[in-house]
């Protein structure tokens, strides 16, 4: 085997090796702005949700906390972007009435990932329910998002 015939492998490994490095990298910065979000508004009836867009151009992610009973987005970051160095940032455009927080944003993708974050958000059925909470975080963080909401109930792993 002559020098050039390993080197492509050896290339395309090492790209690939590189690729799921920063992936998993973006996915701790995913975790680490859902606990900084809980940390920043904690407390009955508020609900965590994210939502994602996504096309060729890029993608977006949106995570939002929001007030079930008044349904007013009470904290919100985004991230947009094309590559995984992409990072979360306040969006205090997001801040608000739930039901036009879609015509606050620009970009396509934005847009998508606030509706779906949206579509999330159930009104509750009546004014003593329960506090909101949600287990669509991953499964690490269950614990910590619901005792963070209600401290009555505890989930067992």
């Amino acid at each position: 085997m002559s020098t050039p015939d390993w080197r492509f492998p050896a290339l395309l490994i090492t790209a690939m090796l590189l690729a799921m490095l920063l992936t998993y990298f973006q996915q701790q910065a995913y975790s680490r702005e859902l606990n900084r979000t809980l940390d920043r508004a904690s407390g009955d009836h508020l609900m965590l949700v994210s939502g994602r867009g996504r096309s060729f151009r890029g993608g977006a992610i949106v995570i939002m906390v929001v007030d079930v009973v008044h349904r007013q987005i009470v904290a919100a970051s985004a991230m947009s972007g094309l590559t995984v160095f992409a990072r979360f940032r306040p969006s205090p455009r997001l801040l608000g009435p739930l039901d036009d927080a879609e015509q606050r944003v620009s970009g396509r993708q934005i847009r998508a990932a606030v509706q779906m974050a949206a579509a999330q958000v159930h009104q509750p059925t009546g004014p003593d329910s329960g506090p909101a909470r949600t287990t669509s975080a991953p499964r690490t963080m269950r614990r910590r998002l619901v005792s963070s909401f209600n401290s009555e109930r505890t989930i067992s792993s």
